[in-house]
């Protein structure tokens, strides 16, 4: 007879059945993180034609646009009467059912959203902005949206002033250089290089 205990021996399988679960959820995490990094860090849309008009008097704005670029097409508007409340942000189009929004359409990557606000800024060459699409066209004021993406594009801007109402009608052409353009930007650069360095030897 033997007097010594069995010794309990550990159950193999089950301890490797609770591993790979615990590296599955790791693996499942850190590909949730990178995801999230990609989509935070992805390149802007980038518009290619196009153009935004906005329009100032005193206690009143109203913008329009309508752009489109690889993936990418929207047109929006938005106005404002300052003197019935607190003036929102001017630079904005909207299909929100707000006092502001002036209805629109948006299509990424082939799929239409019909509830969405537009935040744009430019300079004298290059808009930039971002995109954020909601659930619906009646969410309240503050509601955190969907998902949001960034665009840029280059262009002109043209300006006209009514000093007699003491407005501004500013729109900004999005306009992408021409291949011949290009072309010749870059023969001028190239002559240029080049005689600066013939100059330089002499």
């Amino acid at each position: 007879m033997n007097r010594f205990p069995k010794t309990r021996q550990p159950n193999i399988q089950s301890n490797l059945t609770m591993t790979g679960r615990m590296i599955s959820r790791l693996l499942l995490a850190i590909t949730f993180c990178l995801s999230a990094s990609v989509i935070a860090h992805a390149d802007p849309l980038t518009l290619t034609s196009g153009s935004f008009t906005t329009f100032t008097s005193p206690g009143f704005w109203s913008n329009s646009g309508s752009a489109s670029g690889p993936n990418v097409s929207f047109s929006g508007a938005a106005s404002f009467n300052c003197d019935i409340g607190p003036c929102p942000p001017s630079n904005i189009l909207s299909s929100l059912l707000r006092p502001n929004a002036g209805g629109g359409t948006l299509t990424i990557d082939g799929v239409t959203y019909n509830a969405f606000v537009i935040g744009f800024g430019f300079n004298d060459t290059t808009i930039t902005g971002v995109i954020n699409v909601f659930a619906d066209r009646n969410v309240p004021p503050g509601t955190p949206p969907l998902f949001s993406m960034d665009f840029v594009g280059q262009g002109f801007v043209t300006v006209t002033t009514n000093p007699t109402i003491g407005s501004t009608l500013t729109v900004f052409t999005i306009a992408t250089p021409e291949p011949a353009t290009l072309f010749l930007i870059g023969l001028g650069v190239t002559g240029l290089a080049v005689k600066l360095k013939t100059s330089r030897k002499l």
